[in-house]
Parts: C-alpha cells; structure tokens; sequence
C-alpha cells in the first residue's frame, strides 16, 4: 500500500429517529485525516474522492467525528458533501475527476 494521507473537509446530512412517528433531519461539518489504513484501501489523488465516499456513506457517524453523540441504528439516508480534499503530503488540494 501508498502512503498516502489526506485530510477531507465535509458535510454530512441525515435523517435521524427520535421515535417511531417522528424523524429529523441533522447535520454537521466536519474534518478528517484518512489514509491506507484507515480506509483499508490503496490510496491516491485519481481514487482518493471515490473511496472517501464510499468510506463515508458506509461507516458509523461516530467515526467521522460528530459534535454529538448519536446512535448509528437511527440515522437513515446519509448524504454527503464533500468541500476539499488536501493531500498532507505534498500540501495540495485534490480536485475530483
């Protein structure tokens, strides 16, 4: 494996359950270092936007490091933006393809 490390500012937004009537949608903005490892996957700048989003969509929100707590069984359709990607090794931004 590279290795690579980025550092990803974004968005997320999702509808979380407060109980079984009732739904509301949240969000919060956020950074996060990824790498290799963490995503498990080979990372550079031609992949880097792809694996990010999967990487994201699929984790738990308390992995992307939230503001709050929140319980992960509640959270529903996880939409994410993504502002920047800045490859830390060389200090550049990588724009998606």
């Amino acid at each position: 494996m590279s290795n690579n490390h980025y550092k990803v500012f974004f968005t997320i937004s999702f509808l979380y359950r407060i109980d079984s009537k009732k739904k509301i949608s949240k969000s919060f903005k956020s950074d996060l270092d990824i790498n290799d490892t963490l995503l498990n996957n080979s990372l550079d700048d031609n992949n880097v936007h792809k694996r990010w989003k999967e990487y994201a969509l699929k984790t738990s929100l308390d992995k992307l490091n939230p503001t709050s707590d929140f319980n992960n069984d509640r959270v529903s359709e996880k939409k994410i933006v993504t502002h920047r990607i800045v490859n830390l090794m060389n200090l550049t931004e990588v724009h998606e393809t």
